[in-house]
């Protein structure tokens, strides 16, 4: 399955603004994950129902998406 990575503050509500930002958008989440990382941040890995208006809305909304060779530096 395609999978979106997001990067996102590791503070509690962090994943709030990306699943907020879907919601508005209409876009389903079908399953995610999230993950911690070791400066500040955390990674989320989401299956949505629709991934390029995902990636257009996540973007439009100042979200960094994260390649998969980054993921082991965060």
């Amino acid at each position: 399955s395609d999978v979106i990575a997001v990067a996102m503050n590791d503070t509690p509500g962090g994943a709030m603004d990306i699943l907020h930002a879907l919601a508005q958008a209409g876009i389903n989440v079908e399953y995610l994950y999230a993950s911690v990382g070791r400066s500040g941040k955390a990674v989320m890995i989401v299956r949505v129902d629709d991934n390029e208006n995902a990636e257009n809305v996540l973007h439009n909304g100042g979200f960094h998406d994260v390649h998969p060779s980054e993921i082991y530096r965060i």
